[in-house]
C-alpha cells in the first residue's frame, strides 16, 4: 500500500476489554460511520470498485456517491458547505484549478491517520480482536513521487499557518487520474481529401486544413477542417490556446505566479513574445481572408459539430472519448496526441530552432493536462476517514487498477504509466502524461478564462496593438492571484 508506513499498533486485549479482546475505545470507533461523496466525471458504477474495496477492511463506513452535472455542480456544492446544519458531502471533487478558491473550504491532509483494524482470531474458538493502527500520510514533498509532476501544483498549498519562518504546506486533495489534451479526427473525412495520417504537427494541421474546409457560394462554412480560432464555441480554449503558448516557449508565470506569457524570456532573441505569436497561430483559423481559415463564432459548440460530422479535428480530452462513440458510433475515429511545434535545425550552427521548448539543444513536447482532485469538506465530522478512503482510493495500486479498468481512465499514479503505455485505447494519453502540465495558480479561473476569451476576441476584431492587448490579460489575470 502506498504511503503504508504503519508508525503504531496498539493491540487491546485483557482487562478494561469490550468482548472479543475490543476495548472501549477501539469499539467506539467501529461504531457504523456515513460518508457522502460528491463528484461529476465519475459514474456510480466507476467508483464502485473503490468503495467495495475500502470496505472490505472498513465495513462499518458506509459510503454514498452522488453524481451531478457540471453546469449545477458548483451551485449546489456552494449551497451544501454554506447550510448552517450541515448535511453537504465530506468528500467532493473539484477541478485542480479550484483549490485556491476553495481553500478555506477544504480540510487539510493531517500528517498520520489512526484507524481501527480488526480480524477474527484463534484456533479452536474465533474471536473478533481489533486494534487501532496509525499510517502516515503523505507529507506534501513526498507527494511528486508517487503521483505525477502536474498533481502536487494544485494539490500542495499553503495552510496560510507559519511555522518558524516559513509557511507551512499541507496535502489539500489527491486524484484518481490525469487526463491530457488529444486530437480527434474524422478518417472518414481525412480519407476523402487524401490525407493518409492526422496532423503530428501544427504544421501539418496548417497544410491539412484548407484541404478540408468547404465554403458555400457565399463564404460560409459547410466543413470545417479544425474546430479552433474562437473561444465560445471551442471547448476549453483556454487550455488550447495556453498549450500553444506553452509549447512555442512561453512563459505562463514566474516564480511569484504573476503572468508573464506576454513578455519575450529571457535569452530567447525574436522581434515578437512567443505568446503573441501563438495568439495569431490560433486566430487564424478564425480570421476570414487567412488560408487557413475554418472555423467562426457562427458554427456549433466544437463537439457539436465533430459528433454532426462537420468538423474534421476536434481537440478534446479522454473524458470525450465515451459521448462520441456513444452518440456518433458510425464515425471513424482516430484519437492521436495533441500536435506539437515541429523542430528545425540551422544548417549552419546545428542548433534546433523552433522547437516546442529548447533545454540544452533539445526540443521538449509539451502537453496538457485536466486534472480533478478528491478534497475533504473542513466541516465534516469524520475527517479520519474521509481522508482514509480518499489515500487508500487514490494511492493503493490494485484498488485504483481496478477503478482505472472499469473507468477507462489515465492514471495519476507514477507506478501505472507503463501499463497503460500497453493499452490500446489508453496508450494515446498515457504517452502523454509524464510531460503535461497547467499553469493558472489563481483564486479565480472564471476571471482568468474570461480575459483569455477577450484576448482571442481582440485578435479577432484586429485591435491594432495586440502586444497591449496581451499585456493588458496578464494584468487582468493578475489581478485574480
Amino acid at each position: 500500500m502506498a504511503y503504508g508506513l504503519w508508525l503504531t499498533a496498539l493491540l487491546f486485549l485483557g482487562a478494561g476489554c469490550a468482548k472479543g479482546g475490543i476495548s472501549k475505545d477501539v469499539a467506539a470507533r467501529l461504531k457504523p460511520v456515513q460518508l457522502e461523496w460528491w463528484g461529476v466525471n465519475e459514474t456510480e458504477e466507476e467508483v464502485q470498485p473503490l468503495i467495495d474495496a475500502y470496505r472490505k477492511t472498513n465495513s462499518n463506513v458506509a459510503i454514498t456517491y452522488r453524481r451531478f452535472r457540471f453546469d449545477e455542480y458548483e451551485r449546489m456544492l456552494l449551497n451544501a458547505l454554506a447550510e448552517g446544519d450541515f448535511k453537504g458531502p465530506d468528500i467532493f471533487a473539484i477541478p485542480s484549478s479550484w483549490t485556491r478558491k476553495y481553500r478555506s473550504k477544504l480540510l487539510p491532509a493531517p500528517r498520520t491517520i489512526t484507524m481501527p483494524f480488526k480480524e477474527m482470531r484463534g484456533t479452536v474458538k474465533k474471536e473478533l480482536y481489533a486494534e487501532l493502527r496509525t499510517t502516515r500520510m503523505p507529507a506534501p514533498q513526498e507527494l511528486s513521487n508517487t503521483f505525477l509532476d502536474v498533481v502536487a501544483e494544485d494539490a500542495v498549498l499553503s495552510t496560510e499557518r507559519v511555522e518558524g519562518e516559513q509557511t507551512e504546506l499541507a496535502v489539500f486533495g489527491m486524484p484518481l487520474s490525469v487526463d491530457t489534451l488529444v486530437l480527434y479526427a474524422n478518417r472518414g473525412l481525412l480519407n476523402a481529401a487524401g490525407i493518409p495520417e492526422p496532423a503530428k504537427t501544427w504544421s501539418e494541421l496548417q497544410a491539412h486544413v484548407p484541404r478540408l474546409t468547404r465554403l458555400d457560394a457565399e463564404g460560409k462554412i459547410v466543413q470545417a477542417g479544425a474546430a479552433i480560432g474562437t473561444s465560445g464555441n471551442v471547448q476549453r480554449a483556454f487550455d488550447l490556446l495556453s498549450l500553444l503558448m506553452m509549447q512555442n516557449g512561453a512563459v505562463m508565470s514566474g516564480p511569484d505566479g504573476e503572468a508573464r506569457f506576454h513578455q519575450i524570456p529571457a535569452g530567447l532573441e525574436r522581434q515578437s513574445s512567443p505568446g503573441l505569436d501563438a495568439l495569431l497561430y490560433y486566430t487564424d483559423y478564425a480570421s476570414t481572408g487567412r488560408a487557413t481559415y475554418t472555423w467562426s463564432a457562427a458554427m456549433p459548440d466544437s463537439l457539436e459539430a465533430f459528433l454532426q460530422g462537420r468538423v474534421a479535428y476536434f481537440f478534446g480530452y479522454g473524458y470525450h472519448l465515451p459521448i462520441i462513440t456513444a452518440r456518433a458510433p458510425r464515425i471513424n475515429l482516430s484519437v492521436t496526441g495533441i500536435p506539437h511545434i515541429a523542430a528545425a535545425v540551422d544548417a549552419a550552427t546545428g542548433t534546433v530552432v523552433g522547437s516546442d521548448v529548447i533545454e540544452g539543444g533539445q526540443p521538449v513536447a509539451i502537453n496538457y493536462a485536466n486534472v480533478w482532485l478528491e478534497v475533504v469538506s473542513e466541516r465534516t465530522k469524520v475527517p479520519n476517514e474521509a481522508w482514509d478512503f480518499i489515500r487508500t482510493a487514490t494511492t493503493n495500486v490494485p484498488t485504483v487498477r481496478a477503478f482505472l479498468a472499469e473507468s477507462m481512465r489515465p492514471t495519476a499514479l507514477r507506478a501505472l504509466v507503463g501499463e497503460q503505455a500497453q493499452d490500446p485505447t489508453l496508450k494515446v494519453f498515457a504517452s502523454q502524461l509524464l510531460t503535461a502540465r497547467t499553469w493558472y495558480r489563481g483564486r479565480n479561473p472564471e476571471a482568468a478564462e474570461q480575459a483569455f476569451a477577450d484576448l482571442m476576441g481582440d485578435a479577432l476584431r484586429g485591435v491594432a496593438d495586440l502586444n497591449r492587448a496581451l499585456q493588458l490579460t496578464a494584468e487582468k489575470v493578475n489581478q485574480t492571484l
